[in-house]
Formats: C-alpha cells, sequence, structure tokens
C-alpha cells in the first residue's frame, strides 16, 4: 500500500473505531479494502514515455508481469 492509502484507511478506522466498536471498525475497514478498485480490477497505470508527445506510456516490469500471466494462463 501506498503513504496515503495507508493514510486513508488509517483515518477510515479511527473514525470507524470513535463511532463504533473494535469488531464493526475491522469489519468496515476489511469491507472497505476489498470493494477497492485496485483489489477488485487489474490496474495499469504505467510509466510516461520519454518524449511527451508519445500516444503511448511503458508498462512498469509489475504490470509487465501481470499482463503476461494473464495472457498465458489467464490467471495470476
Amino acid at each position: 500500500m501506498t503513504p496515503e492509502e495507508l493514510t486513508r484507511f488509517g483515518d477510515f478506522f479511527v473514525g470507524q473505531l470513535h463511532a463504533n466498536n473494535f469488531e464493526v471498525a475491522m469489519e468496515l475497514l476489511v469491507e472497505t479494502m476489498l470493494l477497492s478498485p485496485q483489489f477488485l480490477y487489474r490496474v495499469e497505470l504505467g510509466l510516461p514515455a520519454a518524449d511527451p508527445a508519445a500516444e503511448y506510456w511503458s508498462l512498469d516490469p509489475f504490470e509487465t508481469a501481470s499482463r503476461l500471466s494473464y495472457f498465458l494462463w489467464a490467471s495470476m
């Protein structure tokens, strides 16, 4: 997780902890994480091309490996 995501989920948990008990706060936190688009979908953000006028972005090594895996085995 990125530091921004960690802060956002941490703040959400603390807010829920003040409004509910620990079990409900944890349940809502896990539910929120599992409903995140980054968890549900394979997101490819890519790296910007060296030429700003280029119409494509290159994939980072993890995205390349993920795309190859889904192409070859239709799975992770």
